[in-house]
């Protein structure tokens, strides 16, 4: 196993995808539903030293965006220097709908 790798993402379907294709690729993964449930996971990793090597945030999420969780690991010292991949669904839809 090279690392885990929390994915936070709405979409269901697209979670479940990339939460496959990084288990095939040999990563262990938390997926989380939405921006709270995976600072709620984040915090978890802090305090038992298990802190991702990447995080997947999807800007547009319920309760919690991709944003504020953005902007609230950049101001946590533990959690700043973690890479994010973010992805916007509004830029996931005009790209969809182009290749039709």
């Amino acid at each position: 196993m090279t690392g885990h790798i929390l994915i936070a993402e709405d979409d269901e379907l697209l979670r479940s995808i990339l939460q496959i294709v990084l288990t095939e690729e040999g990563f262990e993964v938390r997926a989380c539903r939405n921006g709270k449930v995976a600072m709620e996971s984040l915090e978890a990793s802090k305090k038992d030293g298990t802190l991702p090597m990447m995080i997947i945030l999807d800007l547009t999420m319920p309760l919690v965006d991709g944003w504020q969780v953005a902007k609230w690991l950049d101001a946590d010292p533990m959690l700043r220097d973690i890479p994010v991949v973010v992805r916007h669904r509004a830029a996931w839809r005009s790209g969809q709908s182009a290749a039709r």
